[in-house]
């Protein structure tokens, strides 16, 4: 009797609990992890299992593969590839600190969140060849000058003026002569005019002479 009495009572506490929203806790979501498949590029190549420092970022791929298969390699250089952990908090700052634009100047530095494996599975390094260089180097070429013309300018020299022995040249005497005396019909006009300023001369001296006379 107290047994089904208490399976009652604990059904009926469970069915109440139930119906007002008291159950038992819920699990946590399950969240699928994340990684980041990070691309470096190295200044140089030795070989396949020693890098090169320092390193600067090309290319990154957020994937829920962590393979590197997923590293996306430039066609000409020398890289390496890594696979981070890009899930927690923690791994997420880390992994978008490195893809701020800093260098990586040897391994972990900055830190670097890899998965497990190693090489071959967490990172890898790849030569895809040297890049042919954007500016060719031009072939020198001998080229011969052509030969210039050169037109000499004539220098123009003002002569200094020296000193001429000039022949004075004698003035030339020009003979007037005096005009004609006209000649038509008034020709003995100017012949009787004398004539009688001579008549007229001769009659003032005669009267002179009359009246010393009578003195």
């Amino acid at each position: 009797m107290k047994s089904v009495t208490k399976f009652v009572l604990t059904g009926t506490i469970t069915a109440i609990a139930t119906s007002i929203g008291f159950c038992a806790p819920a699990q946590a979501a399950v969240v699928e992890p994340h990684f980041m498949v990070v691309t470096w590029q190295m200044p140089g190549w030795t070989d396949n299992t020693h890098p090169t420092w320092p390193q600067t970022v090309v290319e990154n791929v957020e994937t829920t593969v962590p393979s590197l298969q997923e590293a996306i390699v430039p066609e000409c250089g020398y890289f390496q590839t890594d696979v981070y952990k890009y899930t927690t908090p923690e791994d997420v700052k880390a992994v978008d600190y490195l893809l701020s634009g800093v260098q990586l100047t040897s391994p972990q530095h900055p830190t670097e969140p890899h998965i497990k494996g190693g090489l071959g599975t967490a990172y890898e390094l790849v030569n895809s060849g040297a890049c042919e260089s954007e500016t060719p180097t031009p072939t020198p070429t001998s080229v011969t000058p052509a030969p210039t013309s050169v037109t000499p300018t004539p220098s123009t020299t003002t002569p200094t003026p020296t000193k001429s022995e000039t022949t004075p040249i004698s003035p030339t005497t020009t003979e007037t002569t005096p005009p004609l005396a006209h000649t038509g019909g008034n020709a003995a006009a100017p012949f009787a005019m004398g004539i009688a300023s001579l008549a007229a001369g001769a009659g003032m001296l005669g009267y002179a002479r009359l009246r010393a006379r009578r003195h």
